[in-house]
């Protein structure tokens, strides 16, 4: 959107929208339905593991780690870790931060955001 904005100008109202939304997943799928209609993202794995990632990043990022019983998830992290979107080691007796905190959760947040970029780059071009 940024570059609309300087290359462009004014960016138009549906997409002004998304600068008052906090939801970056609600932004995509708001972004790619005015941009990219025809691109079906409820059977999208790339965008269900983005949901995902978000997910995880704001449970590290806005200390959502709170003291739960062991070998128990987050309520919102639940569905993902059960569908293997994120991709945990099973450790039993242990809480969920030691479980991602580790080197292949972060492989998998690199994966997850390198394969959804790639994917917008391609539905959403960039304009001049």
């Amino acid at each position: 959107m940024a570059h609309w904005e300087f290359a462009s100008g004014e960016l138009p109202k549906e997409l002004a929208e998304l600068r008052n939304m906090w939801d970056a997943r609600k932004q995509w799928n708001k972004l790619l339905r005015y941009r990219a209609p025809q691109y079906d993202l409820g059977s999208s794995k790339e965008f269900r593991a983005l949901g995902c990632l978000f997910l995880l990043r704001d449970h590290v990022a806005h200390r959502h780690a709170r003291l739960m019983h062991l070998d128990t998830w987050p309520a919102k992290l639940q569905d993902c870790v059960r569908q293997g979107s994120i991709r945990v080691r099973s450790v039993e007796g242990t809480d969920w931060t030691a479980v991602v905190f580790v080197h292949e959760v972060a492989a998998w947040a690199f994966e997850t955001a390198k394969r959804w970029l790639l994917i917008a780059d391609r539905l959403v071009p960039m304009v001049c």
